[in-house]
Order: structure tokens, then C-alpha cells, then sequence
């Protein structure tokens, strides 16, 4: 079916209306605003999809970590797919539902690679945040989040196993070293400054399917919104795929139907008034 910027036709948003939904919708630059902020609008709205028996979960590159700044906002969905869709939480108790990480021999030559070059890389493994070095950026971070990371200056200070690793300013060099160097290792631009590195085949629609399993949710139910390169994905094999106003020409072109508001204008509560599903 071809995508395009255009609303699909109403049949097509209310097909299978009384239907359980899953609705997994990007972070940053999607649900949040750009101060990475949830609008009331946005809660007002997902608290009717779920009363009207959907399952919420938000789909994001962010680790723990990332996730300070939300954690009192969190209740306001079911599940969190975190790194990509390597570790699904759900919400009502914190439980850990999977954790695919990186295995050593895998993690140890991007470390390596990256202490020996002088080259930023951020180490994330559960609550664990590790640098190799401070820079203007990574102290700011520091004060948009509320927590200091761990500076380490070898790999055997890290600890045992590892959920991913972040390059800044240098993500196009880690992603060619990794390429050239056949390891079983998924890269993937999160941002134009950001590029995450997580265990072979972590995808956010791999993260889905697997949740989809757990709660018996037909694949085609799923509705997927986002706004950068790692969501195309998942809108392209979710039942519908939503595109934000704000999103990159590429990911529009992988939706369905695409907001008329941006993710500063509350696009998510948008998405869920015109699919009918509250």
C-alpha cells in the first residue's frame, strides 16, 4: 500500500475500531516537546486510549539514564522498550521483561577503538553511565539529567555485561570501525549528533514483536509513531505507521498518516483523536 502525507481514508484509521491496540510512539521529538516534556493535552490522551482498552508503550533509543528527567511520567504508559527495543520495562512494578545486551567480545574492540582515538563513547549497562572523557557537551547532559557519569579509562573497568554504547561527534568513524570490523553489533543514527550502538538484530519493531508476543497482540494492531531513521522500521511494519509533522522527509514518506501538529503541539494526543482510539 503506498504511504503518503496525506490523512488515510477514515475506514482505513477505524478499521477493527473496538480492536486492542498497541500504541508505541518515539520519545524525542515525537511525544515529548523539544525540553523533553510530556504536554498535558498528550497525558489527558493517553489516559482515554488506555481507559478504552489500548496498550501505551513509548519505543526510544533512551537508556535508564536518559530516562531520569521521565520517571514520574512513566505511569502514564504501560510499557517503556528501551535501547532501541533491546529491554522492555513494564511500568505497574519496574519488572524487566528482556535485556539484550552486548556480548564482550563484541564490546571490548568499540571500547578499545574509540580510548585508543580519542574518541567520545558513552557506556550504558542498567543505571550504569560511563565516559571516556568530559566534554562541554556530555557537562551538559550532566545538568539536563541529574546524574554524573562514571569516568572510565580502560575496558576492563566497565562492567560485565554492556546494553550499548553512544558516539557523539564521531558516530560516522565508530559505525565504519564497526562495519569493517564484522561485529555482531546494530548501529543506528538517533539523532544528527547521536548514532547508538546495541547487540545484532535490536530494532525497535524487533522490541515490538517480542511485546506483541507477550501480550497476544496481533502485530497488525500496532500503531507505531515517530519521527527520525530508527522509527522507519517500525512504522512500516505496524498496522498503521504515524508520522509526526516535525519528522525527517524520509520517515514521512514511511507513514500512513502524518499529524497536522508537531511534537511541541501535543501530536501524539492528535494521532490518538484521529484514529479513534479513545
Amino acid at each position: 500500500m503506498p504511504r503518503t502525507e496525506q490523512a488515510a481514508e477514515p475506514e482505513r484509521h477505524n478499521r477493527d475500531a473496538g480492536a486492542r491496540r498497541l500504541l508505541a510512539m518515539d520519545l524525542d521529538g515525537t511525544s515529548v516537546d523539544d525540553a523533553g516534556r510530556l504536554g498535558r493535552e498528550t497525558v489527558r490522551a493517553f489516559a482515554r486510549a488506555r481507559r478504552a482498552g489500548h496498550v501505551l508503550c513509548f519505543v526510544t533509543g533512551r537508556r535508564d539514564p536518559d530516562m531520569a528527567p521521565l520517571m514520574r511520567q512513566t505511569s502514564c504508559v504501560d510499557y517503556l522498550l528501551l535501547n532501541n527495543g533491546g529491554k522492555i520495562v513494564r511500568t505497574a512494578d519496574g519488572a524487566v521483561l528482556q535485556d539484550l545486551r552486548i556480548l564482550p567480545r563484541d564490546a571490548r574492540p568499540v571500547v578499545d577503538y574509540c580510548l585508543q582515538n580519542d574518541f567520545l563513547l558513552h557506556v550504558l549497562a542498567g543505571r550504569y553511565w560511563g565516559v571516556n572523557k568530559m566534554t562541554p557537551g556530555t557537562r551538559e547532559y550532566i545538568g539536563q539529567i541529574g546524574i554524573r557519569p562514571v569516568r572510565y579509562r580502560s575496558f576492563s573497568e566497565l562492567p560485565a555485561s554492556i546494553e550499548g554504547f553512544t558516539a557523539t561527534v564521531e558516530g560516522d568513524r565508530v559505525s565504519a570501525f564497526i562495519a569493517s570490523s564484522g561485529l555482531a553489533l546494530e548501529c543506528v543514527a538517533t539523532s544528527p549528533s547521536c548514532t547508538d550502538v546495541m547487540r545484532a538484530g535490536v530494532t525497535k519493531w524487533n522490541g515490538l514483536r517480542r511485546l506483541c508476543a507477550m501480550l497476544s497482540i496481533p502485530a497488525g494492531q500496532v500503531v507505531a509513531a515517530g519521527n527520525y531513521d530508527n522509527d522507519i522500521g517500525m512504522l512500516r511494519h505496524a498496522g498503521i505507521g504515524v508520522a509526526v509533522a516535525n519528522a525527517r522527509a524520509n520517515v514521512r514518506a514511511a507513514a500512513d498518516f502524518v499529524t497536522r501538529a508537531d511534537n511541541n503541539r501535543d501530536a501524539m494526543a492528535e494521532m490518538i483523536a484521529e484514529l479513534g482510539l479513545q
